[in-house]
């Protein structure tokens, strides 16, 4: 078992060999061009021995025979017991093979669509630590899964905690605590995040960026930002977080401070800490984003939007449909289907698939449902990947069951999907 001190001596001497090591960058490194298996590393440079944008693999076992492995003691999570973690601190695999070509960070990609990045300098100040085996165990001879749904495996990346008590688990670009990593890339971390800054995004308001930094910070992980920059763990476009803060900000709130009242499926953690102060500016950075990126949206406003109510020029005719949201029984919703080609009840939700011919009109096709949404106040669930839109329709205030509010929405869709 290691103390405390001990871990800090043994890892702190990886640092201090560091330049000591860069001379035979990648020397003991087995690295492959191919995959051979399929938990092998991907490798993507510029690293030493790896030219920008090319990708290079290395085996848990390879990994597990460089002399910098230690083996610690002591818990993944907080919910987990303490046991032995064969672990490759990350400065030892940049020891290596350091970065090279300009690059001072890395990006950690996960199977999950999860992103991390991490600074050269928050590696070296932290020593994060790559999970080789728990227990002596491979993922295949038997890993945990975090709260029961998600996977360590095939490789997860975070702070010690003994080594490092007070490290919160965030930085400025977000958590790092990264699971079902797949792929470590080389990146300048300022390029990288460079379309958040350019263009039209250079003209935000003070409170809009406090707004970028706070989404950066807590959101980029699993919500893409301008230019497809971060994790995609959510599978909610930008454009759709945008949407929701500009027409309906109340709507963003409740769904960000308590998502299963929503989507009761959902793997997003509650942000019930959230108060004003974040959303204040978060809201404000997603609405003056979505202007500057898209002027044409703005260019002739309601009479409704200039006294400040982006939603009354859409949002009275809500009481002229329905004000009861009706719970449907089997039998009506049976003959209801009848009358909806392609949809189907799926776990107590409407569903469909809706196909475009490629992302971008996905996005618009998403965008166009959003005033049919905020007509009748009702909100599905939209899951996009790539061209596909994946709807789903429940009534949150019928008991998260079908409603007659659902097949109204699900007719409108199908007529926005028609045109």
């Amino acid at each position: 078992m290691f103390s405390v001190s001990s871990i800090r001596v043994v890892w702190g001497g990886l640092l201090c060999s560091l330049a000591t090591v860069l001379s035979g960058a990648g020397a003991g490194l087995a690295l492959t061009k191919e995959r051979a298996l399929p938990d092998d590393m991907a490798l993507v440079g510029p690293f030493a021995g790896i030219p920008a944008g090319e990708t290079r693999f290395l085996s848990r076992k390879a990994m597990g025979e460089l002399p910098a492995k230690t083996v610690l003691h002591e818990r993944l999570v907080p919910s987990l017991p303490e046991v032995d973690l064969t672990v490759l601190p990350l400065t030892a695999l940049l020891a290596q093979l350091p970065l090279a070509g300009g690059a001072d960070g890395l990006l950690l990609v996960c199977s999950d669509r999860w992103q991390s990045v991490l600074r050269l300098s928050f590696v070296k100040a932290y020593d994060p630590y790559l999970l080789l085996y728990y227990e002596g165990k491979t993922p295949e001879q038997g890993w945990p899964r975090f709260s029961r749904v998600e996977a360590f495996a095939p490789y997860y990346i975070n702070v010690s905690y003994r080594a490092h008590p007070d490290f919160k688990g965030v930085t400025p670009e977000g958590m790092i605590s990264a699971t079902q990593v797949v792929e470590i890339r080389a990146i300048e971390v300022a390029r990288h995040y460079a379309p958040f800054y350019e263009g039209s995004l250079a003209k935000l308001t003070a409170e809009a960026v406090e707004g970028r930094k706070l989404f950066i910070q807590e959101c980029n992980n699993c919500h893409q930002g301008p230019g497809g920059v971060g994790g995609n763990t959510s599978q909610r476009p930008l454009l759709l977080l945008q949407t929701h803060a500009t027409l309906n900000a109340e709507y963003f709130r409740k769904l960000v401070r308590r998502p299963k009242d929503f989507f009761p499926d959902t793997v997003m953690p509650p942000h019930e800490h959230y108060g004003e102060e974040t959303f204040r500016p978060l809201i404000s950075f997603l609405k003056e984003s979505q202007a500057l990126m898209n002027p044409e949206s703005a260019q002739t406003p309601s009479p409704a939007v200039a006294t400040g109510d982006a939603v009354a020029s859409i949002r009275p005719q809500h009481e002229k449909i329905n004000t009861q949201r009706t719970l449907l029984s089997p039998s009506e919703i049976e003959t209801a289907l009848k009358r909806l080609p392609g949809w189907r009840v799926e776990n107590g939700t409407l569903k469909k698939l809706f196909v475009r011919k490629n992302f971008v009109e996905a996005i618009a096709f998403i965008s166009a449902l959003v005033p049919e949404c905020e007509r009748i106040d009702h909100h599905p669930e939209i899951v996009t990947v790539y061209n596909k839109v994946n709807i789903g329709l429940t009534t949150y205030d019928a008991g998260n069951r079908v409603s007659t509010f659902d097949v109204l929405l699900a007719e409108r869709f199908d007529a926005v999907a028609a045109r």
